[in-house]
């Protein structure tokens, strides 16, 4: 896969691994990422990643705002992380908990009044809970594409599930630990979700490459 191959840290696809290594030092921390000392950094490190994949592009309403149009959404994830602490550890082989899944449903409702009078794609909110969480695949046109999978809901959980079930060994073993700015392993490894988004975003890819040269 090429993201296996992208060791170095200058990569964007490193901005996932510095995006979840912040925010989760929240998970057994006093403090908020949208106190006042940590706004700042909170708003940087989620629109860096958001921005090294692609959500500043286009059409997204992003690309016309500071990074203050990401603070309804890092409050979002504050209170998420504050009511519902169990975030943090959830996974693919949770979503055949009810509760697991509630909770997974619940941060996309939040996630989605963030935003104020702008309506967030299906794809930036994935992005988000992906980047930060690391609970669910983001549903981009790649991972839709290899997947058909366009909507966060309880049908679409139960297929990943279904997904990592018939490829539970593959997906867990390449289970590789996220890296901090010196280019170090850390102790937080990429989650099951992240894993599945990996293989079919490339998947994904591949197909809709494949389309267009044939056209």
């Amino acid at each position: 896969m090429a993201y296996e191959s992208a060791n170095d840290t200058a990569s964007r696809l490193c901005s996932y691994d510095f995006c979840i290594n912040y925010f989760h030092q929240f998970k057994e921390n006093i403090e908020s990422p949208c106190d006042t000392k940590n706004l700042e950094m909170s708003l940087l490190q989620l629109g860096f990643y958001l921005a090294s994949w692609g959500m500043y592009r286009g059409s997204s309403f992003l690309h016309k705002q500071s990074m203050l149009g990401l603070k309804g959404a890092v409050e979002a994830v504050s209170e998420i992380a504050e009511s519902r602490p169990e975030i943090w550890g959830l996974d693919v082989q949770n979503y055949s908990d009810s509760r697991s899944v509630e909770i997974i449903l619940e941060t996309k409702a939040r996630l989605n009044g963030a935003f104020g009078t702008n309506k967030p794609s299906e794809t930036l909110i994935t992005k988000i809970m992906l980047g930060v969480f690391g609970v669910v695949p983001a549903f981009d046109t790649y991972f839709s594409k290899a997947t058909g999978l366009r909507v966060l809901n309880k049908k679409s959980l139960a297929k990943i599930l279904e997904i990592y079930e018939k490829e539970k060994t593959l997906i867990d073993k390449r289970r590789r630990p996220t890296k901090n700015l010196r280019g170090d392993d850390t102790p937080l490894r990429y989650t099951r979700a992240k894993i599945i988004d990996e293989i079919y975003f490339e998947k994904g890819f591949n197909e809709l490459t494949a389309i267009e040269k044939k056209s």
